[in-house]
């Protein structure tokens, strides 16, 4: 069993004042990465003015990865006529993005994904060379399809 742990659990601040939010993992790490979203959302208090008044409230969506002990994505391309299907068999996941669709000289972008472990993913494509970065962890490599 595991998780996360996240303090404060509550945090009030006031206008121009910051906290720190401290997100720690607990329990074994597993052969696949775990995937969390971490919602900091505001709440409102009441306004306390005799004219109109504003409140600005932000919140963040907070992407949360615990990676396994060794993590690896295999990014495996299978290239059609018309599309390009992108499977991951590895552990972790890994972010495609830059991705280019050139025709000798002639480049446009082509969209960006993260692809979870297990997780697959086709677009349609025209003729021509396809590269795209992917980035897992620390390390990138630029890969041709």
């Amino acid at each position: 069993m595991g998780g996360l742990l996240v303090t404060p659990q509550r945090i009030i601040l006031q206008p121009g004042e910051r906290r720190t939010v401290r997100i720690a993992a607990i329990g074994a790490r597993r052969a696949n990465d775990r995937v969390y979203r971490v919602t900091i959302k505001p709440v409102a208090g009441p306004v306390s003015s005799s004219v109109s008044a504003i409140k600005l409230l932000v919140g963040y969506d907070v992407l949360v990865i615990q990676r396994p002990a060794t993590p690896a994505a295999r990014i495996v391309g299978d290239r059609g006529a018309e599309t390009l299907m992108l499977r991951n068999d590895g552990n972790t996941n890994a972010e495609l993005y830059d991705g280019k669709l050139c025709v000798g000289s002639d480049c446009h972008a082509i969209p960006s994904k993260r692809l979870y472990a297990g997780q697959s993913w086709s677009q349609p494509i025209g003729p021509g060379k396809i590269t795209y970065r992917i980035t897992t962890g620390t390390k990138t490599e630029v890969v041709e399809y």
